[in-house]
């Protein structure tokens, strides 16, 4: 998984094997438990 953090529009983007996540309004300290939420979503994603 590829993880984006951009502290000056404060967006998180996740780039997994099955589907892209764009978290907006994050902050550093909550990148964590997002990428945590991330994997679990991909791993159980359908096509």
């Amino acid at each position: 998984m590829i993880q984006i953090y951009s502290s000056k529009t404060r967006t998180f983007t996740v780039i997994g094997k099955n589907r892209t996540q764009v978290f907006s309004n994050v902050s550093l300290h909550e990148t964590e438990a997002l990428l945590f939420k991330a994997k679990l979503k991909d791993s159980i994603w359908r096509f």
